[in-house]
């Protein structure tokens, strides 16, 4: 069966909210990320979830990095998780899978910053197949290195956010050396998606949102965030759009498009000088402005 072209109402982009909710009900998101030497990954996602309307930052990082975070960035919430050389390992899954089942995690991002090697592809590994509630899980980054697609080939509940290069990877493709941009790239990503469950959210210029049933070609974005920490901020919308509402599918395609959109707005005040940290100050100005927007 052909994908079907996903079209949204630029209306229902953002989730909605009344004046009598609260923190707990604007969703509770968790993030695994950062390393010695990427920390600063786990703070983009951190801050691109608030600055996305999320109630609740739960960030699991590697002790070293905890005070520092404690002291310059107070509205996350920062677990300490027991670290090796520098990087989270295994030896801190039952406090993980403990801490996401108490806290009612709403949703779960694995990835930004945490780094390459064996104890880190154990602990994600085992994450996937033991937590115990079916919490939505976004893996980007480091995330999707340590996986193979034998890991995520039935999961319903995965959104995966791969570059050209990491993409090709994991499903054997050759996205990253196509001729003809966007038809290449279209067709590739609907033969991989007809036989998976998750969403495949396939990063650059036109990015595609795709899962079995619809394909998105995102129109909003620049080649100003073609810069470190892009990717790492998108981890954070996706992960705080998700916390708030149900339909990974939509919430993958409105994270894209606004992601796009406060590149667009960073883009015109910094030029092909922007970083991802004036994509994350843009957010609230794309979400406010949002029904100005018409295309999608």
């Amino acid at each position: 069966m052909a994908l079907s072209t996903y079209n949204i109402d630029k209306h229902n982009l953002i989730p909605n909210r009344n004046n009598l909710t609260h923190k707990g009900r604007c969703g509770k998101l968790a993030i695994l990320a950062g390393s010695l030497s990427m920390i600063g990954a786990a703070i983009l996602a951190a801050k691109a979830a608030y600055r996305s309307g999320v109630g609740i930052v739960y960030l699991f990082t590697i002790d070293t990095a905890v005070p520092m975070l404690n002291m310059m960035y107070p509205e996350v919430v920062v677990f300490s998780l027991k670290s090796k050389n520098g990087f989270v390992s295994d030896i801190a899954l039952d406090e993980i899978l403990s801490k996401l089942n108490t806290l009612n995690i709403n949703a779960l991002v694995i990835g930004p910053g945490l780094g390459i090697n064996q104890e880190v592809k154990s602990l994600v590994t085992q994450l996937l197949t033991k937590i115990e509630k079916k919490i939505p899980i976004i893996i980007d980054a480091d995330g999707l290195k340590v996986l193979n697609i034998n890991d995520v080939v039935n999961c319903s509940n995965i959104i995966l956010t791969p570059h050209p290069k990491e993409f090709d990877i994991l499903f054997k493709t050759n996205v990253a050396k196509v001729k003809n941009y966007d038809e290449d790239r279209l067709n590739i990503i609907k033969s991989i998606v007809k036989n998976l469950n998750c969403v495949i959210i396939l990063k650059g210029f036109h990015t595609l949102v795709a899962n079995n049933l619809y394909c998105y070609q995102n129109r909003t974005g620049n080649s100003g965030m073609a810069t470190a920490g892009s990717g790492d901020v998108l981890s954070g919308v996706l992960g705080s759009f998700v916390a708030q509402r149900n339909d990974l599918y939509h919430n993958a395609v409105s994270s894209v498009y606004i992601h796009g959109l406060a590149g667009d707005a960073s883009y015109q005040e910094k030029g092909i000088g922007l970083i991802a940290s004036d994509i994350v100050d843009s957010l609230p100005k794309a979400i406010k402005n949002i029904n100005n927007q018409s295309v999608l």
